[in-house]
């Protein structure tokens, strides 16, 4: 059987916390803090457009910041 779904995983690009330093996984402060420096979110874009995704694709993130 075959398949025509492909799957990708990512990791987030840098963040304000990993510029500091820092491991910040609680929910309790990593949803409202420490979001992506502009340098992370140069990286995610990078990483979508250097992608294969088709204009279907659907993109699922965490509810971190």
């Amino acid at each position: 059987m075959s398949t025509r779904n492909r799957y990708f995983a990512l990791r987030h690009g840098e963040s304000e916390a990993n510029r500091d330093g820092a491991i910040r996984s609680d929910p309790s402060t990593a949803c409202d803090a420490y979001g992506l420096t502009e340098v992370g979110r140069g990286q995610v874009r990078a990483s979508v457009s250097a992608s294969e995704l088709g204009p279907d694709a659907l993109i699922y993130s965490s509810d971190f910041r």
